[in-house]
């Protein structure tokens, strides 16, 4: 690999997996300089490339609600609106990157990197909190629930080091869920801390039927596996502050049929607007500029509804800006990783892909159901270039 390629993969490695949990902005812009440049490298050899689930199937996304947005757009703004999904429309000039000349890829590169990211959000996390005093960390870099996203989804994806080839160290990166979790609790997001429940179960899950691990790793996930989902579900029952409470919440509104605090009314508020707004325009949509105004005029008389720019839930946000094909472009986007990986020829990282694409895909969609992780420009590049990575290790000969 020339070594120019080789500086601009590593760039865009980093810039995807380890800068996107502690300086977004950074992330996003030096990820679109080097597939920029990557396009530049791209040969006809590369066509083969697009045949991969990983790539046709967000580019088939991008295109079916390019030309959903469009039919209802009213301006020339509103068609262009597809662009905050433009990470994801970038994976054939960063797969070509990575590739090189036919170079591999060790599943503990992209652990490590993630890793990096996971610490560097706790750090951000417990700074926030003890030295600066905020109740609720990431605030003074962003978004708190996004970044305990991105921590979750960073944390867990690191898991697949334990699929290197580099002996005990790789015991190591059972740690980063454990990281991640704590940021977590640290900012207060109770979305996030059920993804790392539900992670944590699907990890133990692999572990037990899947394998492909050794039996000391796999004995390591089961303890901890056990040990975060029991410790979760008793603090998320017993405990009536912060993202602690979230169980309890849970139980709340089951029993009662309304939420037990604000926040979650409001979601409720916005998730009962958007299924109504969905059902008078279930074919196309509003569009995706005027997501918020066509759910709150479904809002019910004399509810205030939030103008955040988004329905705090993926499938909402999908459903009511672009109606069925909306939900088909999500789809696209969320499941192509693993269903990449589940289609590729056996190989010696195709353990590792499928589990991180689990990782991947099981994160987002949890994630994806208490506040918009598409479309958030620092969850989307992760998501894009975790994909790609995850279509490098099931595939890594070119075709």
């Amino acid at each position: 690999m020339h070594p120019i390629v080789k500086a601009l993969r590593m760039v865009a490695l980093v810039a995807g997996l380890s800068l996107g949990c502690m300086a977004s902005e950074l992330s996003s812009s030096l990820l679109i300089v080097t597939a920029a440049i990557g396009l530049v490298t791209l040969r006809r050899s590369h066509l083969v490339l697009l045949r991969r689930p990983a790539l046709w199937m967000p580019l088939a996304a991008g295109a079916i609600l390019a030309v959903t947005y469009a039919i209802g757009a009213r301006s020339l703004p509103e068609m262009a609106s597809i662009y905050v999904f433009a990470p994801l429309l970038l994976g054939w000039p960063l797969l070509a990157l990575l590739r090189g000349d036919d170079e591999t890829l060790d599943p503990a590169l992209p652990a490590t990197l993630t890793m990096a990211g996971t610490i560097g959000a706790l750090t951000i996390a417990v700074n926030d909190h003890f030295t600066n005093s905020n109740e609720r960390a990431f605030y003074s870099v962003g978004n708190a629930i996004h970044f305990a996203d991105i921590a979750v989804a960073a944390g867990f994806m690191s898991l697949i080091g334990l699929f290197s080839k580099i002996g005990y160290a790789r015991g190591l990166f059972l740690l980063a869920p454990v990281l991640a979790s704590v940021s977590v609790l640290l900012s207060g997001s109770r979305g996030p801390l059920v993804a790392v429940v539900a992670l944590a179960g699907v990890a133990l899950l692999f572990a037990m039927i899947w394998g492909g691990l050794p039996k000391w790793v796999s004995a390591i996930i089961a303890v901890l596996g056990l040990g975060v989902l029991a410790l979760a579900i008793y603090v998320g029952l017993t405990e009536q502050t912060g993202a602690l409470k979230v169980f309890a919440d849970l139980i709340q509104t089951v029993r009662s049929g309304s939420p037990g605090d604000e926040s979650s009314a409001l979601r409720l508020t916005m998730y009962g607007s958007a299924w109504q707004a969905f059902k008078e325009a279930p074919i196309f949509g509003y569009g995706l500029t005027n997501l918020i105004a066509a759910a709150a005029s479904f809002a019910p008389q004399g509810v205030a509804f939030p103008n955040v720019g988004h329905l705090h839930n993926d499938i909402a946000d999908f459903a009511v800006s672009g109606g069925v094909f909306g939900l088909i472009g999500y789809a696209l986007f969320l499941l192509a990783p693993l269903v990449d990986a589940l289609t590729a020829p056996p190989g010696p990282h195709r353990p590792a892909a499928i589990f991180g694409a689990l990782m991947l895909v099981v994160g987002f969609l949890i994630m994806g159901l208490t506040n918009a992780t598409f479309g958030i420009l620092m969850l989307t590049v992760f998501f894009a270039v975790a994909g790609v990575v995850i279509s490098h290790l099931a595939r890594p000969e070119l075709r």
